[in-house]
């Protein structure tokens, strides 16, 4: 027992971290969403929404290109709930798998922090295939409750992404996979209160042997 409540002395004075965690709706794909690309919608993207802050590894789509490979950018915007605020925060590029068929097409941010809340992350069409496919999931068969379908015609020009005009399709999700390496989820105890703690415990170790001790010489 006593070594239980040190023990528990200092996970409360260094607080616990949380491992790495997968949001996806992949497994529930039942749709396709047409069509993006270099020469048609150029930003197709998903609303999500964190509970707590979080650094975002890695974010998979499940794309059709039909074979045509398609480059793009990533990008990552907080989201009001009808358009984006503040800068990108991604700076990664990637393109489609090049095969004709659904192909889960990945992309590792390095780490992106962000704060709870909604966010939009999306992949902008740069050259190449002009009318891709993108798996989807019907709502009426039970989609992701924390967001949605987000697509903007800009013609190329992703500045417009940037607190511009978007379209919102509240029936249909992308099928997609966000890893996130989470942070801290149980607030630590500051030090001097966790290091009270600890040596309380440790002082309650010592008086019981004192008293054993003094039994003894009884």
């Amino acid at each position: 027992m006593k070594h239980f409540l040190l023990s528990s002395a200092l996970l409360v004075a260094l607080g616990t971290t949380a491992g790495a965690a997968t949001l996806s709706n992949l497994a529930d794909e039942n749709s396709t969403i047409a069509a993006w690309g270099s020469t048609g919608t150029h930003f197709y993207g998903q609303t999500v929404t964190l509970g707590a802050a979080s650094s975002l590894d890695s974010v998979q789509f499940r794309i059709d290109d039909g074979g045509d490979v398609t480059t793009f950018d990533l990008h990552v915007y907080a989201w009001d709930g009808s358009t984006t605020t503040g800068a990108n925060l991604a700076s990664n590029a990637g393109a489609t798998a090049g095969v004709d068929g659904m192909s889960d097409v990945s992309v590792l941010t390095g780490g992106i922090s962000l704060n709870a809340g909604q966010w939009l992350v999306g992949f902008q069409a740069l050259a190449g295939g002009a009318s891709q496919l993108w798996g989807g999931v019907d709502d009426s068969s039970g989609g992701y409750a924390g967001g949605e379908f987000v697509f903007q015609n800009n013609s190329g020009d992703s500045s417009d992404l940037l607190g511009g005009s978007f379209d919102t399709w509240s029936v249909e999700d992308t099928a997609f996979a966000f890893e996130f390496d989470e942070l801290p989820s149980v607030p630590s105890v500051p030090l001097p209160a966790g290091g009270l703690l600890l040596l309380s415990g440790l002082g309650g170790i010592a008086a019981i042997k004192r008293r054993k001790k003094r039994a003894a010489q009884l």
